[in-house]
């Protein structure tokens, strides 16, 4: 560990969409020869607050780029989910394979699942059945990641009606990351009372937060917070002009957490402290 750095853990990123950005091209290589590749990768900016990574896991959302080998590195765990814009590719074929995935002892989570209402209206009732056949496989030892995307920054019905359709399948017990969280205190309060073991997932899009949802980030208990980069989306710094486009990584996210401490109002190291420490007791890193 260098002097400079800090211990982190990016608790969500995409690492087949990340390494297809650093290489600009498919590729077939291990998670593990991939996430070399993306750690090792070089830009012209470098993180303001370098980390020494303890943990990622990194999220499967995409039918076309499903896992057929497995992490052998200590510090990468992988989710498997189905994005709720890929409804359209959902059957009972693919359910089967996730199932498979699933359950191998790589896999520590179920996600990113949910409701993205951004999309056309048309597709809710699609992506609503679907959301409940992917719950059903949902079991209390590995992580519910749920992906909830309202129409707007402030339409936060969906984390309702994700809420209702989640209480209807799961147990209370099942522990839930709250992927790219962007609620209100009513959203923050009516999942904390159905779901103790519930956390709440932060990336940069926090910069971007309205006043409801600082209001929320700020009441969040410390031991429910969650640092996430979603790389290869949302950079938490910009490049060095308009034509210099920064690739986001796990490495960004001591300076995700710069961020996310500001809006919140705490240090960054005692942030950092706490997210590690809740990424461990929700992971299992």
């Amino acid at each position: 560990m260098r002097s400079n750095e800090v211990d982190a853990i990016d608790c969500h990123f995409h690492l087949d969409r990340t390494g297809s950005r650093v290489l600009k091209k498919s590729h077939k290589l291990s998670p593990d020869d991939l996430l070399t590749q993306i750690l090792e990768f070089r830009q012209v900016v470098s993180p303001l607050v370098p980390v020494r990574l303890l943990g990622m896991v990194a999220n499967f959302c995409d039918p076309d780029s499903y896992p057929t080998l497995f992490p052998s590195d200590s510090r990468l765990k992988i989710s498997i989910g189905l994005h709720p814009r890929k409804v359209r590719e959902f059957s009972q074929k693919l359910l089967s394979d996730l199932v498979g995935i699933l359950n191998n002892p790589a896999t520590v989570g179920l996600g990113e699942i949910g409701l993205d209402w951004t999309e056309p209206r048309i597709t809710r009732s699609t992506q609503i059945q679907v959301f409940k056949d992917l719950l059903r496989v949902s079991d209390t030892n590995r992580v519910l990641i749920l992906h909830l995307r309202g129409e707007t920054p402030a339409d936060f019905s969906v984390f309702h009606t994700g809420l209702e359709i989640v209480s209807s399948i799961c147990r209370k017990s099942q522990p839930i990351h709250l992927h790219c969280f962007s609620g209100d205190l009513s959203v923050v309060a009516s999942w904390a009372t159905s779901f103790p073991n519930c956390y709440y997932g932060f990336n940069a899009s926090v910069a971007h937060f309205g006043p409801q949802q600082v209001a929320a980030l700020r009441a969040i208990s410390l031991d429910r917070i969650l640092l996430e980069t979603d790389a290869p989306y949302s950079p938490p710094v910009k490049g060095i002009s308009k034509s210099v486009q920064i690739i986001n990584t796990p490495a960004f996210v001591g300076d995700v957490a710069k961020l996310v401490s500001g809006v919140r109002g705490v240090s960054l190291d005692r942030l950092l402290q706490a997210s590690v420490k809740n990424a461990k007791d929700l992971y299992k890193f």
